[in-house]
């Protein structure tokens, strides 16, 4: 009996098969498509946890060097960090307030 009114009570079997199921056959065939679902997860998963670190900048060995003494200098451990710290200081001391307005305005993520 159903517990709405009206309703009719669930029969089993009431949609037919379109194919038939064999054990057997669906392992054999499914395993090599399992496993390499499995490792594209695996590398998709470590891709997406090292998000700050997915871009290269390419620079010379002498502009390398001048990140690496003002890291030693502010002891900071990533590039990334002292990147930011000179375009605050850029954009704070050399940038005009029109210019930081129009900074500001490229850079926002709200549109």
């Amino acid at each position: 009996m159903s517990v709405l009114k009206g309703m009719k009570p669930r029969v089993s079997g009431n949609i037919q098969a379109k194919e038939t199921f064999d054990m057997k056959e669906e392992k054999r065939s499914n395993i090599p498509a399992i496993k390499e679902s499995i490792e594209k997860s695996n590398k998709t998963e470590k891709k997406s946890k090292y998000e700050n670190q997915t871009h290269q900048i390419k620079v010379s060995a002498k502009l390398k060097e001048e990140i690496n003494a003002l890291k030693n200098i502010t002891k900071t451990k990533f590039d990334y960090e002292i990147l930011e710290l000179l375009i605050d200081s850029y954009n704070k001391n050399e940038l005009s307030p029109t210019q930081r307005r129009k900074f500001k305005a490229l850079t926002d993520d709200e549109f």
